[in-house]
């Protein structure tokens, strides 16, 4: 069995000089342009087709809404009649479900917070905690190393497709 070392496979760049760098940053230009083209076109086609949808869904929601009305008298008028809380019937099933939902007003919500606290109930309380990146990013080495996070610096290639003439 024979063990071939890895070789990193490197080839010559494309572009050979600047004026083919230039070049290709005009083109890179010319596709944006297209890409913002096409997306105005493809913004235009999702608005008329949302429009058709809500010309067209209109008199299906209303009539949607009609039924759902009709069903509903017409249960809450038969309530009697139901097997427990529901009657199942050959398209579905209608009746009633208990729902129950918290009361507070928002003016409260401080209050309320402060009670439980005061309760000694704080698992009743969501907290979220999270970290701010930014701020730590100018925190001294030291700080950085207690927590055991560092700042990795490096140089990213960027290019800019602006407007303005080139320096010469």
């Amino acid at each position: 069995m024979y063990i071939l070392a890895r070789k990193k496979v490197t080839s010559d760049p494309v572009l050979r000089d600047w004026a083919a760098v230039d070049t290709a940053l005009r083109d890179l230009k010319e596709c944006r342009h297209t890409l913002a083209e096409m997306s105005i076109d493809l913004d235009r086609r999702v608005d008329s087709l949302k429009d058709e949808y809500n010309r067209n869904a209109q008199p299906v929601q209303n009539r949607t809404k009609r039924l759902e009305a009709d069903i509903k008298e017409f249960v809450d008028a038969h309530r009697a009649e139901l097997d427990g809380k529901s009657r199942a019937l050959v398209f579905g099933k209608v009746g009633y479900r208990s729902s129950s939902r918290l009361m507070l007003a928002p003016a409260k919500v401080a209050e309320a917070i402060a009670a439980l606290k005061a309760l000694g109930r704080k698992e009743l309380i969501k907290t979220t905690e999270t970290l701010d990146r930014e701020a730590l990013k100018k925190e001294p080495a030291e700080v950085l190393e207690s927590i055991g996070a560092y700042i990795r610096t490096r140089d990213e290639f960027y290019y800019d497709i602006g407007d303005d003439q080139p320096e010469a």
